[in-house]
């Protein structure tokens, strides 16, 4: 699956720059998003009488921006973006003790994101590959 991203990325990023102009007075408009899900449960057996401790940790990050950039010149681009982040984290831990849950937590963490950036292209082959 990760292979199939990673050959879906490269594409993008091929397909969008095959086509770009980096003359100066053009515009560079771009959009991204971007997903993240992990989940971690580990069992550990606590030494005498059989109990254990099941903990299980998920997170989930969710982000999406754009951005707008004007070349100054030739392969210099300047530019703004502006982005929203989510993240969602849920951590449990269980001790199998009559049964109870000793931890909980759930957080949810949003982010406006806005900056400013600078990029310079450096071409090979002959200005078709940057």
């Amino acid at each position: 699956m990760k292979k199939i991203f990673l050959i879906m990325g490269v594409f993008v990023v091929i397909s969008t720059n095959s086509f770009a102009q980096l003359a100066k007075g053009t515009f560079m408009p771009g959009i991204g998003f971007g997903y993240n899900y992990n989940s971690v449960r580990n069992h550990d057996p606590i030494n005498g009488g059989g109990y254990s401790n099941d903990n299980t940790y998920k997170t989930s990050n969710l982000l999406g921006n754009i951005n707008l950039g004007y070349f100054i010149t030739d392969k210099i681009v300047l530019g703004v973006f502006g982005g929203y982040s989510q993240s969602n984290n849920d951590n449990t831990e269980f001790q199998n003790l009559n049964n109870n849950i000793n931890y909980l937590s759930s957080s949810t963490s949003n982010s406006i994101l806005s900056g400013v950036f600078i990029r310079s292209y450096k071409m090979f082959k002959n200005n078709k590959f940057g």
